[in-house]
């Protein structure tokens, strides 16, 4: 049998199964980018596990968890060492403190996957590629679910009816 060269081997694959099934096979080799940008990572301190991020979750370094300036929080991100060219998929769940000079602050874990935890570095260039988007914020009144006025004898204050 005739060796085929590696980048063809998929497309014999995937002919082979269309002319067996009869029907048109999608494959998808990368996850489509929807946005990129380029800067340095840095990682959470050691101190931040176990509290609150901004989204609500509990943050651990042991997850693939990261924070940016302006993403809507659950989209999925991958990271790419710009030095060794390792990659990593995170989770956007927090935000980054506005004077941070740094595009994503990542978990630990995150940061150990890339090789730039061992090394002892503060800030390692990386790209950023969206994979996919998270949910937006929207307030509850643009979504028209504001909460219903009160009527009657109670009190349309949030600190509630005083009584004197």
């Amino acid at each position: 049998m005739m060796k085929l060269p590696r980048s063809w081997r998929l497309h014999v694959l995937i002919i082979a199964a269309l002319l067996i099934t009869g029907t048109p096979v999608e494959v998808t080799l990368k996850p489509k980018v929807l946005k990129t940008q380029i800067g340095t990572a840095t990682y959470y301190a050691k101190r931040f596990h176990g509290r609150t991020t901004a989204s609500g979750v509990k943050f651990s370094q042991n997850a693939l968890m990261a924070a940016h300036h302006h993403w809507p929080f659950g989209t999925i991100v991958r990271v790419i060492n710009r030095k060794n060219k390792r990659t990593v998929r995170v989770r956007i769940v927090d935000r980054l403190a506005r004077r941070s000079k740094a595009i994503i602050d990542l978990s630990r874990k995150a940061a150990r996957e890339l090789r730039f935890l061992r090394t002892g570095q503060g800030r390692v260039p990386v790209r950023l590629e969206v994979l996919k988007w998270g949910e937006t914020l929207i307030s509850p009144f643009l979504r028209g679910e504001a909460p219903a006025f009160r009527t009657g004898r109670e009190s349309a204050s949030p600190v509630g009816r005083l009584s004197l």
